[in-house]
C-alpha cells in the first residue's frame, strides 16, 4: 500500500507500508506544486502521476516510475508541470497491447500533441484519439456487454465517454454536471446517481482536500 505521507514546500515524499511500519519511495517528488494524484501499477512498476518536475532527483515530468529501488522518467513525460496535472492513470489492453493510460489537464505527452490523455507503450507516448476539451479526473475499465472497455469522465463536453480502440463516443447523457470521482467504481453507480446529477450539480463526492491527498485545493490553470 502507497499514498502520500509527507508534503512542504514542493515536496512530496511517498511511502511504502509493509504492514508494521511506512518507509519512504526514496527522496520522493518535487516541484512547484508538488502534487501527486494518481497511482497505478504498469510493467512490473509503480506509477505515480500528478504535478511535479523531478522524482528521486531525476527529471520527471508529472509522472514517474518506482522499479522498488529508484524512480524514473516515462520518456519525456507529461506537460509542463508548472501548468499540467495527470490525475487518472490505468492500465488497459484495447487491443493493442497492454498500455499505461494517462489523463488529467495537458496538451502534450513525450514531445506528442495530445488533448487531457495519453497513452504510453513502455517506449513511447501517444494521442488516444482526439482526446477531450476538458480535464479528466477518472478513468475505469467496464464490461458493458461487450467486452471490457476503457470509459473516461470529467469537465469536458458530455462528462463520460467510452473509448472503442479508434474513437470516444459520449455516454450517459449527455451530463451537464462534472464528474470529479476519483476511484473507479463510477461506472456501476451511474444508473442510480446519473437520475440526481441535476440535484447535486456533479456525480461523485465533493472535492475536498482529503480526496487529494492532504493538499490544499489547487488554483485553476491552464494546460500545456
Amino acid at each position: 500500500m502507497t499514498r502520500t505521507r509527507q508534503r512542504s514546500r514542493g515536496f512530496v515524499r511517498r511511502s511504502k507500508w509493509d504492514g508494521a511500519t511506512w518507509s519512504a519511495l526514496g527522496s520522493g517528488l518535487y516541484g512547484y506544486y508538488a502534487l501527486a494524484e494518481a497511482l497505478a501499477v504498469y510493467d512490473g512498476k509503480l506509477i505515480a502521476g500528478g504535478s511535479f518536475s523531478s522524482a528521486g532527483g531525476q527529471p520527471a515530468n508529472c509522472i514517474a516510475a518506482w522499479d522498488g529501488a529508484s524512480w524514473s522518467a516515462l520518456g519525456m513525460g507529461i506537460g509542463d508541470p508548472s501548468s499540467s496535472v495527470v490525475s487518472a492513470l490505468l492500465t488497459f489492453d484495447d487491443g493493442s497491447g497492454p498500455a499505461l493510460y494517462a489523463a488529467g489537464e495537458f496538451h502534450q505527452a513525450g514531445g506528442v500533441p495530445v488533448n487531457n490523455i495519453a497513452r504510453w507503450n513502455g517506449s513511447d507516448w501517444s494521442a488516444v484519439g482526439e482526446g477531450f476539451n476538458g480535464a479528466v479526473h477518472a478513468l475505469a475499465v467496464f464490461d458493458d456487454g461487450t467486452g471490457p472497455t476503457l470509459y473516461a469522465a470529467g469537465r469536458f463536453t458530455g462528462r463520460i465517454a467510452k473509448w472503442n480502440g479508434q474513437s470516444w463516443t459520449v455516454v450517459a447523457g449527455p451530463l451537464s454536471a462534472t464528474v470529479y470521482m476519483h476511484w473507479p467504481v463510477f461506472l456501476p453507480l451511474l444508473g442510480r446517481r446519473c437520475s440526481r446529477a441535476a440535484d447535486y450539480g456533479r456525480l461523485g463526492p465533493p472535492r475536498v482536500p482529503a480526496l487529494r491527498y492532504g493538499h490544499a485545493s489547487r488554483p485553476s490553470r491552464g494546460a500545456t
